[in-house]
């Protein structure tokens, strides 16, 4: 088969790294795929992580959604090379394609979403409901934004599959963390927006520190973004700069942490999550998005309300009390996580199968 996926762009993320994953396991398996970034002025860092050929990695670079230039551009490369298949990674390319295929209807559209639709504004679910016929099939990498688009988009259930992410198989083989002396807490997420709950996370290592004396913790933060200044300036009002450290982008230090805080106020299912369970670390996360499908409170992990830094923070600290919990947490986690349903091979079989199955 002819595929192309396309997404915003190919700067570090998790629907970028799961891209990378369909890209490459596609191109093995003998199909001709191709890559259509569509963001002008956006970062490729992982084009090189592409195993395809040189001239299939072709960026449109559409300056807005009106960008006509590009789009004349696009409907043109579509009805000249014919692809079976285009696969779309985010709202912005999928907006771009929906259009297209009027003027090239000749593939089959497949549209990959990630996260809940809380970030999607009222005239977007509006233009997806009344769009969402153009598109064949959805696939999504937890039942929780499965049923999101069921019931915000109005799209029929039997549209909608689920493809869980796959892990690394080297976040299974990280060197296990012995504690010392400082209990480390690790963050792992975007600063670009309000998402990712680190205000909360802060907030709560600044009571830890107010009403739990007997716990020496560090909190790991992991990411960057435009709130990185906000979040650096709380530290600072709150007077615990010397407890939390801004690592920037680079890979999570998961050998190096006894537990990973992860408030976030949406989510699909995140990466980070799931590598840190695989890396036999503890979780504490909110009960959002496909959160609760694997972190299982009190059983894989310990989940909290949204927004709540003080549970947050006596949570940590019972964790903290009771190392026999946290190393119970850690082997019920990496067990949920080990599974061929968390496979990069079984996440590209299901996918293959699912192109191949549109009628």
């Amino acid at each position: 088969m002819k595929i192309i996926f396309t997404t915003h762009d190919l700067a570090q993320g998790g629907s970028e790294y799961a891209l990378i994953h369909e890209v490459n396991g596609m191109t093995r398996r003998g199909h001709e795929v191709f890559v259509f970034p569509m963001l002008k002025n956006q970062h490729n860092e992982l084009q090189s992580e592409l195993k395809i050929k040189t001239d299939h990695f072709l960026p449109f670079y559409f300056a807005s959604f009106l960008d006509l230039k590009e789009m004349v551009k696009l409907i043109r490369w579509l009805r000249k090379n014919k692809p079976d298949a285009v696969v779309s990674g985010s709202l912005f390319s999928t907006m771009i394609f929906k259009v297209a295929k009027i003027f090239a209807p000749r593939f089959n559209f497949i549209v990959r979403e990630s996260n809940i639709l809380i970030r999607h504004g009222f005239f977007n679910k509006l233009f997806n409901r009344a769009t969402q016929r153009q598109i064949d099939q959805f696939y999504t990498n937890c039942e929780a934004v499965r049923k999101d688009l069921i019931c915000q988009i109005y799209i029929p259930g039997e549209k909608i599959s689920v493809i869980r992410n796959g892990i690394d198989s080297v976040y299974f083989n990280i060197p296990k963390h012995n504690r010392g002396d400082v209990f480390k807490l690790l963050n792992v997420g975007s600063m670009s927006t309000i998402q990712k709950g680190q205000d909360y996370l802060i907030q709560a290592i600044k009571i830890i520190k107010d009403n739990f004396p007997g716990i020496n913790c560090e909190l790991i933060l992991v990411g960057n973004g435009r709130r990185q200044k906000i979040l650096e300036e709380l530290v600072k009002k709150l007077g615990i700069g010397k407890y939390v450290k801004f690592l920037g982008r680079r890979s999570p230090p998961y050998s190096e942490a006894d537990l990973l805080v992860f408030p976030s106020l949406w989510e699909g299912m995140p990466n980070a999550v799931l590598e840190a369970m695989a890396a036999g670390l503890p979780v504490i996360a909110t009960p959002v998005g496909g959160i609760p499908e694997v972190v299982r409170d009190g059983l894989s992990g310990v989940i909290v309300p949204p927004k709540d830094a003080h549970a947050i923070a006596n949570a940590t600290w019972r964790l903290f009390k009771n190392p026999q919990i946290l190393i119970f947490l850690a082997q019920e986690a990496k067990k949920i996580v080990s599974s061929r349903e968390f496979t990069w091979d079984d996440h590209v079989d299901k996918l293959e199968i699912l192109i191949e199955n549109i009628n």
